[in-house]
């Protein structure tokens, strides 16, 4: 997929608010990828789209189809796509090109590209990832069943962790990911989603095949 987008890469634009953005930074005759992370917020209640703006967001969706030097990649979590459509009529009547990610069928690999890329970019100093290395055990955070992207992100994000600790308080964070999906669970939900969600991960599923 990269080897195919590399032909547009003569410019590569990062819209951080709106579409407004985006359809200033359009030119004809140049080779374009437009790149808009979480265009729909993290969660549904946390960014509301502005006056339009989903029709705005259609049009330059096709704008960019029809256009042959050109690349328009946006990414949101499905469900939150799904509430957008009921709540914005133009997006409900668009039938977006999907690619969706599913962390199940990532391989150790994918995971561990995952990993190095986000310590590329932390900023770290060395003592970090020697402790990482040390017995080799960045395998044990790649291999961990409740293994996910956001962990990772968290734990490479300006870090105050000791570096001589970093790999123990990695791993808590992977065995009880209770400070990555906090404010998610206190913010984004309201009481009867908080109360459903909390209903299912506690009841006793086994019980119903007894």
């Amino acid at each position: 997929a990269f080897t195919k987008l590399a032909i547009y890469l003569e410019q590569l634009i990062e819209i951080s608010e709106d579409i407004k953005s985006a359809w200033a930074c359009f030119k004809e005759d140049r080779k374009q990828i437009f790149y808009f992370d979480d265009f729909l917020g993290q969660t549904i209640l946390q960014k509301s789209l502005s006056k339009n703006e989903d029709g705005r967001l259609v049009d330059f969706v096709e704008k960019i189809f029809h256009s042959k030097n050109k690349k328009f990649i946006l990414t949101t979590r499905e469900y939150i796509l799904n509430e957008a459509k009921l709540n914005y009529e133009k997006l409900a009547n668009y039938e977006f090109e999907q690619c969706i990610i599913d962390l199940k069928k990532y391989t150790y690999k994918i995971k561990a590209h995952i990993l190095y890329n986000h310590l590329f970019i932390s900023g770290l100093d060395i003592k970090y990832f020697e402790n990482l290395l040390e017995d080799n055990r960045y395998l044990n955070i790649i291999r961990h069943k409740n293994y996910n992207p956001r962990i990772i992100e968290y734990m490479t994000k300006s870090n105050k962790t000791p570096p001589d600790e970093y790999y123990c308080i990695f791993m808590d964070n992977l065995n009880n990911p209770f400070k990555i999906w906090e404010i998610a669970f206190n913010k984004h939900l309201d009481d009867i989603s908080r109360s459903i969600l909390l209903s299912t991960v506690t009841y006793n599923w086994n019980s119903i095949y007894d």
